[in-house]
């Protein structure tokens, strides 16, 4: 090239994959099955005791929730010492593993509590597979007979894998390159507005952060729901359309997103309050509502190594209050707002997710700064374009 020869152009942007990383899965997989070696014994123990006296079940849901907080970061110094596995691999695994933790010890505390399913303690083989899965198996209200899924239920899990997969892989590939805040930095870069930034706030929060908590929420639960399907055991849907088919804040928590967690807390906390205590129903959903937070703490102090204790529950405490002023609202001027009835379920859903999104980087801010979202862009497929 001559000395006034102009520079030769860059070379042309290229689309290109990256795969995903297989060790988040293969250190999850590690932590669950070291799970189900410390949480199966006490699922034998406690169903000794399921005839009385009730404190003794009471003793080993404690045993059960007080081991992994040795166990799991035992397992995760252990594994990075001798070079298995990365930080980010390890805490795959550890989110992963505190499920069967959580789960298995909240399930014994409901049945001290009386708050078993009919059917799910039949025999002690259906009682450790309700109590150590991810999804509550379904069992007949009548009978107690678990109800057994239809020959189309493992493909069409699959295909709800595959699509989960398909849209964190998308939404993770626009949002890891920026730390979660894709909006920001396209209005930051195009000298955008106050309401622009305002604008970018809420997508990044409800559009980005949240979705992509949902999907990788409800892949793992799919999994999970899996395990159960081939066993032969029908399985609770844990999310339903959250973001999409939201029409209040009581709904949202109650009906739509991970209820899973929802319907463990009624049996521990609702209906005991309420059978036993004879409690307020009022009352009680507040009681349960809060205890959510309590769940929480607990699955994030097993999940996250830097977690500072009471940051989830001061989120789960402002939507406590959200959903105490909704009733108020409802008991003044009754069910439903204005123009509801006109607007498509989406819309009314999205208008929610606005109202929350002040609340929601409470929450997503203890994902960022754990590193959960750099595990999900490691979990799914990254699109690139350099």
């Amino acid at each position: 090239m001559g000395f006034f020869d102009p520079p030769p152009p860059p070379p042309p942007a290229q689309w290109s994959i990256e795969a995903p990383s297989s060790g988040p899965y293969a250190i999850g997989l590690l932590f669950v099955v070291v799970s189900q070696v410390v949480a199966v014994p006490l699922c034998v123990l406690a169903y000794q005791f399921k005839g009385g006296p009730f404190w003794m079940q009471y003793l080993v849901g404690i045993a059960t929730a007080v081991l992994p907080l040795y166990v799991q970061p035992a397992l995760g110094s252990y594994l990075t010492e001798q070079g298995w596995a990365t930080d980010m691999d390890v805490l795959a695994g550890r989110f992963v593993g505190s499920t069967t933790y959580a789960f298995t010890a909240f399930r014994i505390f409901g049945a001290a509590a009386g708050g078993t399913p009919k059917g799910a303690d039949a025999d002690v083989a259906t009682w450790i597979a309700y109590a150590t899965a991810a999804v509550d198996p379904l069992f007949d209200k009548e009978s107690g007979k678990p109800i057994r899924p239809s020959s189309s239920a493992i493909p069409n899990r699959i295909r709800d894998v595959l699509v989960r997969l398909f849209f964190l892989s998308i939404v993770s590939s626009i949002s890891h390159p920026h730390g979660g805040f894709p909006a920001k930095a396209y209005a930051t870069a195009n000298g955008g507005s106050d309401a622009a930034l305002a604008v970018a706030f809420v997508v990044d929060g409800v559009l980005v952060q949240l979705m992509l908590i949902f999907l990788f929420l409800s892949l793992l639960m799919d999994v999970g729901a899996m395990l159960l399907l081939v066993q032969n055991f029908s399985v609770l849907t844990p999310f339903e359309k959250p973001m999409f088919a939201t029409r209040s804040p009581r709904d949202f928590w109650g009906k739509k997103w991970n209820i899973q967690v929802t319907t463990t807390l009624k049996r521990c906390v609702f209906i005991p309050l309420r059978k036993h205590l004879g409690v307020p129903t009022s009352a009680a959903a507040i009681a349960t509502f809060l205890s959510s937070g309590l769940f929480h703490e607990y699955q994030f102090l097993l999940s996250f190594p830097k977690y500072q204790l009471g940051s989830i529950s001061f989120f789960f405490g402002m939507h406590a209050l959200i959903a105490f002023l909704e009733s108020l609202v409802e008991k003044a001027f009754g069910k439903g707002w204005p123009l509801e009835s006109y607007l498509p379920a989406v819309l009314k859903s999205m208008i929610i997710l606005v109202v929350f999104s002040p609340t929601i980087p409470y929450f997503t801010k203890i994902w960022l700064d754990e590193g959960m979202y750099d595990v999900m862009s490691l979990m799914a497929p990254q699109i690139k374009y350099q």
